[in-house]
């Protein structure tokens, strides 16, 4: 699976939570989030940050002195904690659909072969918490067995 193109804004927390900043340092803000979305951390290395922006490193230290706490430190990187958040939040969200999705694949073929009253208890049962961990290409396989272990108890 590729890499998430997108990550939720929130304007009015946007607005709310940048308002003493002056609108070069809030490019240069969303800028870094925009880069930390796709490589999931930041340097911590102001040169190479200002690199990134593409701003001389003099304007950026300015920049950077009042920006810089939004971002956390973690070993020899940087992120944003809320950012970070958000991210696992739609990463998991997008895994729970894509369990989802395969377990509504798999119950249509057990539809076939069972009473309505069965299906229903599988739909019920079924979590797809416990299939976390579960690599993709073993999903729908994981998924049947379960499907197969429950509807004959």
């Amino acid at each position: 699976m590729g890499k998430d193109p997108a990550f939720m804004f929130y304007p009015k927390d946007w607005i709310t939570g940048t308002a003493d900043l002056m609108p070069d340092e809030k490019g240069v803000y969303i800028d870094l989030l925009a880069h930390q979305h796709q490589r999931n951390t930041l340097p911590n290395d102001t040169i190479r940050l200002a690199r990134m922006i593409g701003i001389p490193h003099d304007d950026f230290m300015r920049i950077w002195n009042t920006i810089k706490i939004h971002f956390d430190q973690m070993g020899d990187q940087l992120v944003n904690r809320k950012l970070e958040a958000l991210m696992l939040e739609r990463s998991l969200r997008a895994r729970k659909n894509r369990i989802s999705g395969t377990f509504a694949s798999v119950l249509r073929e057990f539809k076939k072969k069972l009473e309505p009253k069965v299906v229903s208890q599988l739909r019920y049962r079924f979590k797809a918490e416990e299939f976390l961990d579960i690599p993709d290409e073993y999903l729908e396989h994981e998924i049947t067995d379960w499907c197969t272990k429950w509807s004959t108890n």
